[in-house]
């Protein structure tokens, strides 16, 4: 087939003397070309699988040997875990309202302004265990979502008890969304602290706090 090929060619350009130039080797140059593509091949595959790899790591938080470890999950302590009693730390109940949850009405008193005020002051100051002991279980999940990232407290703008007659109508709006939502009790027990917020002129923080057989104990913040 090749030499007739080269024979038509001839005679359309009117050369006898024309021919194809010569090819060497040609098996051994096919080989090579196909080795080339096969190295090019797996550095392409390779590559892919790196990327792979990184968004994987990036998703999971997998980490690859000799990298920093990844953040340990912080969980949250059993009820009867020790140093966490149930009668001071009994589970939280569902709210219905504003609130997604609500401290247990058992043990209540009416907290006083001065520890309430000490608490709130040492709240998001101190460690997460210590931030714990200072807190109700209806405030678990909110201080461990906001771990690191609420300002502390400021300037103390009102503290007295959440069911109260002011005239305000912030306290009085909190304390009826406090009622529906908790009940008449909560209510009654919560004390109240709007202090101004730090770093953010005109913001405002409101702490709701209980005593439960002694231990005052930050039920809510926003």
């Amino acid at each position: 087939m090749a030499g007739e090929a080269e024979d038509r060619l001839r005679e359309l350009l009117h050369d006898p003397g024309w021919s194809l130039p010569a090819w060497p080797d040609a098996e051994a140059r096919v080989r090579r070309t196909a080795r080339r593509q096969r190295i090019r091949a797996a550095a392409a595959g390779a590559a892919v699988a790196g990327i792979v790899a990184a968004v994987v790591a990036t998703v999971t938080g997998f980490q690859a040997p000799g990298q920093s470890p990844a953040a340990p999950t912080v969980a949250l302590p059993a009820p009867g875990t020790a140093g966490y009693p149930v009668s001071v730390y009994p589970p939280a109940l569902r709210a219905h309202g504003r609130f997604s949850q609500c401290p247990q009405p058992d043990g209540l008193s009416p907290a006083t302004g001065a520890r309430a005020t000490t608490v709130v002051a040492t709240l998001d100051a101190a460690s997460f265990s210590t931030d714990l002991r200072l807190t109700d279980r209806a405030y678990w999940p909110q201080e461990l979502a906001d771990r690191g990232s609420v300002p502390r407290s400021g300037r103390v703008l009102y503290s007295g008890p959440l069911a109260t007659a002011d005239p305000d109508a912030q306290i009085a709006a909190l304390s009826r969304a406090v009622r529906i939502s908790c009940g008449d009790r909560t209510e009654r027990d919560t004390w109240l602290i709007i202090t101004a917020a730090p770093g953010r002129p005109g913001g405002q923080s409101e702490y709701l706090l209980l005593d439960r057989r002694g231990h005052v104990l930050v039920w809510n913040a926003t």
